[in-house]
């Protein structure tokens, strides 16, 4: 199990990020519905997508932070959470504040993606491997 271990966090932290992707991209793809269903104006509804990208931009340095000051595994598991709950409380919706939050945390959570897996890379593999 040793040779494989690196293998394995790597595909957990990379199936992470990969879901948060297709997370992140998903809001354009259901855009004529959540207009419909909840009467958004463009203003409304270009505000739900910036509340995505203003927490995730935001939180690209403390993420970082975070994982150099605690084990991976840990921040990577909460964030893990945090989006799932965020996803959750997206699809359960009734109001405009209530996904605005929602985006909120998943723009929180999908930090993890990306900054994550770079993590993970660095820790369980050499950087001759990182290419590959």
């Amino acid at each position: 199990m040793s040779k494989l271990k690196p293998y394995v966090m790597w595909l957990l932290a990379l199936t992470f990020f990969t879901m948060q992707y297709i997370g992140r991209n998903t809001i354009a793809l259901i855009q004529p519905e959540l207009i419909i269903k909840f009467n958004l104006d463009a203003f409304e509804y270009g505000t739900l997508v910036s509340f995505f990208y203003i927490t995730y931009a935001t939180m690209q340095i403390p993420y970082g932070l975070l994982l150099d000051s605690f084990r991976v595994r840990y921040v990577l598991s909460i964030t893990i959470l945090v989006y799932t709950l965020g996803t959750v409380l997206f699809a359960v919706s009734t109001s405009l504040p209530l996904m605005l939050l929602a985006r909120m945390l998943i723009g929180f959570g999908a930090v993890g993606g990306f900054l994550g897996t770079v993590k993970v890379l660095s820790l369980w593999f050499n950087e001759e491997r990182y290419s590959q």
